[in-house]
């Protein structure tokens, strides 16, 4: 009994000391956006925001050469409202608050039959926050649950969490920063150009909207005016024959627009603009190439500048 009882205190440290070990090494990997919001000193007055057509689209850079703001793209690839919400608290929480929240609203994210899953995995460095774990409760109980057992947090996805932790590993051991996404934004590569056109023709027949998503992104739209941060909502244009095609765009669009105005924010859309006739501004219905990333970006942000930076 008494080598059973000392087996199982042996194992319980060791565990223990692997999860210290592992969420130091993942602390160092500033290529993570959660590693680099709590690490880094960013300063940025404008935060960029949203899912993936927004990490893949807005040029920080740009941002700050149009407008003189200086910015950072915090929007992850794949993310719901619910896990904007918890990077924008946890970005609050470390970073000097920003004058201006740019929120990527598109009606596909409020389709409860296409969501982004929470990628919990992003947050293994934080649940012991109360906040952080209450929402990886509510999205992904079965990782919150596990992840109060000694490393589990890390190895419940392993298979996400082992590359992080080896290039921690690599950053610690060299000494080396890693700056790749220093400002946030993923640009398309040249081998992002449409291959397949049917990806631009992909019909959606059903829908439903998500009221729980409603209600993470009124938690954002909120929470900024709580913290007295102006936000300004906007969707990426997609592909023309895509949004004809597809009526609950239209649909959404216009409840996305009411909520705006409930809350007297600005909500801006380019549907029916020039860049969405062009096939060769896109790879997907809703991902840009860089010809369409530099046009989008110039649309939007002459738009902001005009009609709200400089008002």
């Amino acid at each position: 009994m008494k080598k059973i009882v000392i087996t199982i205190f042996i194992s319980v440290t060791l565990l223990f000391l692997f999860q210290i070990a592992t969420g130091y090494l993942i602390s160092k990997d500033t290529k993570l956006k959660t590693t680099r919001i709590t690490k880094s000193i960013l300063d940025a007055t404008v935060l960029i925001h949203g899912a993936c057509e927004s990490e893949w689209t807005i040029d920080p850079d740009y941002v700050e050469k149009v407008t003189g703001q200086k910015a950072y793209n915090l929007a992850e690839a794949y993310s719901n409202f619910a896990e904007n919400y918890l990077a924008l608290y946890l970005y609050l929480k470390h970073q000097k608050k920003p004058n201006y929240l740019i929120l990527q609203v598109a009606p596909q994210e409020l389709n409860r039959l296409i969501p982004d899953m929470l990628n919990s995995y992003r947050y293994a460095n934080f649940v012991d926050d109360s906040v952080v774990y209450e929402i990886l409760k509510k999205f992904d109980s079965h990782y919150a649950f596990y992840s109060n057992i000694p490393y589990l947090r890390f190895s419940y996805y392993n298979n996400f969490i082992l590359q992080k932790n080896l290039w921690g590993l690599y950053l610690s051991l060299t000494n080396k920063s890693n700056n790749i996404l220093e400002n946030g934004f993923k640009a398309p590569t040249e081998s992002d150009t449409l291959k397949d056109f049917s990806r631009l023709n992909l019909k959606i027949d059903k829908h439903e909207w998500d009221f729980e998503q409603e209600q993470y992104l009124r938690k954002i739209i909120e929470y900024c005016k709580k913290e007295n941060i102006k936000i300004i909502l906007y969707k990426l244009p997609v592909y023309q024959k895509h949004y004809n095609d597809n009526p609950f765009l239209k649909e959404y669009t216009f409840k996305i627009n009411e909520i705006a105005k409930e809350y007297l924010i600005p909500y801006f859309t380019f549907d029916t603009s020039a860049i969405t006739y062009n096939y060769h501004n896109y790879y997907a219905v809703n991902h840009f190439t860089r010809q369409g990333v530099t046009k989008f970006n110039k649309m939007l942000f002459n738009t902001i500048n005009d009609s709200i930076f400089k008002k």
